[in-house]
């Protein structure tokens, strides 16, 4: 039983900054994994030094491979951290699979921490072969043989959180909102009705080549009429989306990389452009936000 510290999941600093710490980490032991196998299992002594950098905000990481060199670079860096449950994830390029990376570098990093001490550390690799580096400090104990009074809190907490709503078909309807540019409001405040409806994808979705089962739909309606190019009253077509944080006061979906159907043919589409977020109250939706991340604007939604 894993028994990690837990945290509040905030995906790329969605729900706030993250205080990136720079860390010293001794391992006494790694494991090689490919494709569910171990395939190197190195009793020995590994040494990674992680400094952020004031200036970018990225962690630079030195790591002493010599032992394991055939599998990763000495020498990476990453931009992007999130909070995710039981560890502190940096990464980069997260939402493109990675994209970018080069061969022998890991795209992604994850810190295990035991009573607040650094205590395994994960390191993803996807060129040329796919292998997981695992690194582990045992110096306080074999850490799955005690349990963690954390994780039942951290379990019980959102198990109540997934018990006051439910997001599997819901309609908000708006009747003013407000555009944001930049993080600045613009244009006043819109009187004009909307309605927001929020479905559980049940059998896929029209247009998209996506399989029931997998997230929600988030469309959005004109309630004053039809638009006049497209002929009905769809303000913004359905987008499928997952959801990448929740507790009681706020929701937040986002978008992912599929197929969508066009003139041309299916094409890719990156949905991760798009997110939305529910804001709860007291059990009740007290208002939402669209976000369009590549343009950097938000549109709130007010009842």
């Amino acid at each position: 039983m894993k028994t990690y510290d837990t945290f509040i999941p905030n995906f790329l600093e969605m729900q706030g900054k993250i205080e990136r710490e720079s860390f010293r980490f001794i391992a006494d032991n790694c494991k090689i994994w490919h494709k569910g196998n171990c395939i190197a299992d190195i009793d020995s002594y590994f040494e990674i030094e992680a400094a952020v950098n004031s200036f970018n905000g990225k962690i630079e990481v030195t790591f002493d491979n010599s032992e394991i060199s055939e599998y990763i670079i000495d020498n990476f860096s990453f931009a992007e951290i999130s909070l995710m449950n039981d560890r502190v994830l940096w990464s980069n390029n997260i939402l493109n699979g990675g994209a970018g990376c080069d061969e022998y570098e890991p795209s992604i990093m994850s810190l295990f921490y035991y009573k607040g001490k650094l205590s395994r550390i994960y390191l993803h690799v996807y060129k040329p072969v796919e292998v997981l580096i695992e690194l582990v400090s045992n110096q306080e104990g074999r850490i799955e043989d005690v349990e963690n009074p954390l994780k039942k809190i951290a379990e019980s907490l959102q198990e109540r959180n997934e018990k006051q709503f439910d997001l599997s078909n819901i309609t908000f309807v708006s009747n003013s909102h407000q555009r944001y540019e930049n993080g600045i409001p613009v244009k006043g405040l819109q009187k004009s009705k909307r309605s927001i409806k929020i479905e559980e994808n049940i059998n896929g979705c029209e247009g998209y080549s996506i399989k029931g089962g997998d997230g929600y739909i988030v469309t959005i309606f004109n309630l004053e009429g039809n638009h006049p190019l497209w002929g009905n009253n769809i303000q913004m077509t359905p987008k499928p989306m997952r959801i990448i944080s929740k507790s009681s006061e706020k929701i937040v979906l986002r978008g992912y990389r599929v197929e969508a159907m066009t003139p041309f043919g299916w094409t890719d589409f990156n949905g991760a452009d798009y997110g939305f977020s529910i804001f709860i109250k007291n059990g009740e939706i007290e208002y939402c936000m669209l976000h369009m991340y590549d343009r950097n604007v938000d549109i709130k939604y007010f009842k």
